[in-house]
């Protein structure tokens, strides 16, 4: 089986956007190109003139060039672009999607295109945090891909749980399959990123990191909050996923932070000391199994920088459980955020990296791209 080798994969997103999935989908093309493996991301939409997964890369992608294909604006142009590049291609085609939406397209495209095209279907979000119209859509998208997996433990029972109380426990027949994602390790621990260098002159400062989208359940607001209460002299934040200065501005709250940076890459700031992660999620009641380890925890433990998050059972990462670089924090109690936050930064150098190292292979993106092959191999 590894000797054996695919022509090329293609991998389907919804954008590139900054996010945990466009960040996966450019993982698994680094990991293929290491690999000698050819792959495309099709993309349903078109540049946007913002910000990308792909800007965030910067120098690395310029150095690991990743084809990439836009599909068009609107359904019609995607779907007629669809079929134009399968025609072009090879009489098989694998497609991994990580667009629940763009399975349908792909599963017609072989009617019009007389070719064999599968189309396997990765999950990467708690079904519960759709709404019912959405998620219904969702479910059905899912009908028409050879087999559907879950990047998480947690979105396998979410799914399990809906289609159980609801309708489609009637006749959803589709078994899912559980797949943890993991990230790419030469790009996070890449030595030629450009550093960021927070205080440098004094390094004794301690920053909190929030690394996400500014959303109310990706925990911005909490982040606020809890910034409001620790820093000070010897305490900084940084905050690293933003659109833009405006977008900060309008929210009032540029002064509340030392530091504001636009997209950086956690392996931009891996030479700072006394960092500490913070992600404060917070999924609301309808989610049943919260799951608090995003890629950028990942990212921050093959670095050595501790992380605090919100209620996590490990289901997905057993792994994790006990480790010092991974803590979980009731963002209700002052306290409690602050003898986490001071037990993290406690955590000497040597004793982070040692730590980072024995994780290596629970993080690994590894795993889940033999997931890929072996379906690529099987498939064809």
């Amino acid at each position: 089986m590894k000797n054996k080798k695919p022509e090329c994969v293609l991998i389907l997103v919804d954008n590139l956007n900054v996010g945990g999935i466009q960040r996966l989908s450019l993982d698994e093309c680094y990991w293929l190109k290491a690999e000698n493996i050819n792959n495309t991301i099709l993309v349903l939409g078109e540049p946007t003139g913002i910000t990308t997964i792909v800007d965030v890369d910067g120098v690395y992608f310029d150095t690991n060039k990743i084809q990439i294909v836009y599909l068009g604006k609107n359904k019609i142009t995607q779907f007629c672009n669809l079929i134009r590049f399968f025609r072009k291609s090879s009489k098989k085609s694998i497609v991994i999607s990580h667009s629940a939406g763009g399975v349908p397209f792909v599963f017609l495209s072989q009617i019009f295109t007389f070719k064999k095209i599968k189309v396997f279907l990765w999950i990467h979000q708690a079904i519960t945090l759709s709404k019912r119209r959405q998620a219904n859509k969702r479910i059905f998208y899912s009908l028409f891909s050879v087999k559907i997996f879950f990047g998480a433990k947690h979105f396998q029972n979410e799914w399990q749980d809906y289609v159980k109380n609801s309708i489609w426990r009637f006749f959803y027949y589709k078994q899912g399959y559980f797949d943890r994602i993991g990230v790419f390790l030469p790009r996070v621990t890449w030595k030629e990123h450009e550093q960021v260098h927070f205080c440098k002159n004094l390094p004794s400062i301690s920053h909190l990191i929030f690394a996400s989208r500014m959303s109310g359940w990706k925990g911005f607001e909490k982040f606020q909050e809890i910034c409001s209460n620790l820093i000070g002299n010897e305490i900084h934040s940084i905050v690293m996923r933003i659109n833009s200065r405006e977008n900060l501005d309008a929210r009032g709250t540029v002064n509340e932070f030392e530091h504001c940076a636009t997209n950086l890459s956690p392996s931009e700031i891996y030479t700072n000391s006394n960092l500490v992660h913070f992600y404060p999620t917070s999924y609301g009641e309808k989610v049943r199994y919260p799951q608090s380890i995003g890629l950028n925890v990942l990212e921050f433990i093959a670095l050595g920088i501790p992380n605090l998050i919100s209620q996590e059972s490990f289901l997905t990462f057993p792994e994790l459980r006990n480790s010092p670089l991974v803590q979980v924090v009731n963002w209700e109690s002052l306290r409690d955020v602050e003898v986490a936050f001071e037990k993290a930064k406690s955590l000497d150098a040597e004793e982070r990296w040692k730590e980072a190292k024995s994780l290596l292979g629970a993080i690994s993106i590894d795993n889940h791209m033999d997931t890929i092959l072996k379906e690529f191999l099987e498939g064809n």
